[in-house]
């Protein structure tokens, strides 16, 4: 029972009362001044939220990369986030939008309302989330369409400009390879055992095979060495487009976006050592993860 803010349990020989507040001193619910709506199936707005997480920057100094960006412009929608190091961006097709700015809407939402979302949000195309933009809030109604199991999340939007990404996605690319994704991701783990701890780098190769004059067929080496484990060296089958290369990778960002990649084969597009690398699911143009390389000299 409740009385005078104490709540009392009895159980047998066991009696508790707990301290309370007056449920008036609770903090009301924001008003949201609506910029935008949007309706999305949980399924998508879920594998997009665990696509783009994995690039969120956890720097406080830079607050506009604590999160993703949110942009509804010509009744699509794109999801990107940055640490500098690395980009994720994601291009949605929501259910409906209703954005009444003619230039379109964007907003930072935070990292830890994202992950909230993620535990939340079901794997059910049929399930929908509505989401509302206000100017400094956001709102999400999981389970709009049945009272009894709405669920709505309110955060705040982070300020700040993020950063101009379409200008660092190359346009072209002189390398293509085609990998398949549980062999390039299971050798990746095992390498990673024997990169060094302050460095945390992995050297790739890809190469035509020996003796194999056919431009499409090729292999992808991994070296890595380590002074307190030792060196190793994993081989992979590939198929190849253009130049062969050699080029340094943060071996955790690799296997960030192995691991969400549910495609059967994973897709690398590279130019040279030191320009960005696209790494994309095979036959998938709605995800892109761009990755700088590390530089070794």
């Amino acid at each position: 029972c409740v009385e005078n803010n104490i709540t009392t349990v009895k159980e047998n020989s066991s009696n508790y009362k707990i301290l309370g507040f007056s449920a008036e001193e609770f903090s009301n619910f924001p008003e949201i001044k609506m910029r935008a709506k949007t309706k999305l199936n949980q399924k998508l707005f879920k594998e997009t939220i665990q696509q783009v997480i994995i690039a969120t920057s956890r720097d406080e100094n830079r607050t506009f990369l604590n999160g993703a960006l949110f942009k509804i412009i010509d009744n699509k929608i794109e999801v990107i986030t940055t640490d500098s190091h690395r980009l994720s961006l994601k291009n949605i097709k929501p259910t409906n939008v209703e954005n009444p700015l003619t230039e379109g809407v964007e907003v930072i939402i935070p990292y830890r309302t994202l992950l909230e979302l993620s535990r939340l949000l079901l794997d059910n195309e049929e399930v929908f989330t509505e989401v509302r933009i206000g100017e400094k809030q956001i709102m999400f109604i999981l389970f709009p369409d049945g009272q009894k199991n709405s669920i709505r999340i309110y955060s705040r939007l982070i300020e700040g400009q993020f950063p101009d990404y379409h200008q660092i996605i190359p346009g072209s690319f002189k390398t293509e390879i085609k990998v398949n994704t549980e062999d390039f991701r299971d050798k990746m783990e095992r390498i990673s055992l024997f990169v060094r701890e302050d460095l945390n780098t992995v050297k790739m190769e890809a190469v035509n095979k020996r003796g194999d004059q056919k431009e499409e067929r090729c292999e992808i080496i991994l070296k890595a060495e380590s002074p307190s484990t030792g060196e190793a060296t994993e081989k992979i089958s590939c198929l190849k487009k253009g130049e062969d290369i050699t080029i340094t990778f943060n071996t955790n960002y690799i296997l960030d976006v192995l691991k969400i990649i549910k495609k059967e084969n994973t897709i690398i597009k590279l130019n040279d050592p030191l320009n960005p690398v696209i790494i994309t699911p095979d036959k998938d143009k709605d995800y892109t993860y761009i990755l700088m390389p590390v530089r070794t000299d």
